[in-house]
């Protein structure tokens, strides 16, 4: 039934095309659009990660999207170099900012490697575009910071 939002363009790449790969993945695991478009909005190296590494078969209550999202925000994170205070600070986002985070943040225009003061930034406009308060932003622990620096 979702498959048909597919076709209207939630998940195509930027020439317009859905990835074949996405739509049988979405399938195998009886996916939705919504997740469709989130894998095809990721960069290739962290789709094809997700995908290729992903298993849904051990969910006990069934929720294949919970656990896909909290697989793929931890892939995430971890090629970013997150601790676990950047980690905490990601997962007190709402999920529609997170996704934002994982599909648009681009750490590479950190120029002193602050990457978590970078990603804090992001947030912001992670939260106002998904429509959130800015008073859901979480806070970063002094110690993060500092040792962002």
């Amino acid at each position: 039934a979702e498959f048909a939002d597919l076709a209207q363009g939630e998940a195509h790449d930027a020439d317009g095309a859905v990835d074949p790969s996405v739509v049988d993945f979405v399938r195998l695991w009886g996916l939705d659009a919504r997740a469709a478009a989130f894998l095809q909005g990721m960069s290739d190296g962290l789709r094809a990660q997700a995908m290729r590494g992903f298993d849904g078969c051990g969910t006990k209550d069934g929720n294949v999207w919970g656990r896909l999202f909290g697989y793929v925000r931890q892939t995430w994170a971890n090629a970013l170099g997150l601790d676990q205070e950047g980690m905490r600070f990601v997962r007190e986002l709402p999920q529609e900012a997170q996704m934002i985070l994982i599909t648009d943040f681009d750490p590479s225009g950190t120029k002193d490697g602050n990457v978590i003061g970078r990603l804090q930034a992001f947030a912001r406009k992670a939260l106002k575009q998904s429509g959130h308060p800015p008073t859901m932003m979480p806070v970063l622990s002094v110690t993060a910071l500092l040792g962002a620096v």
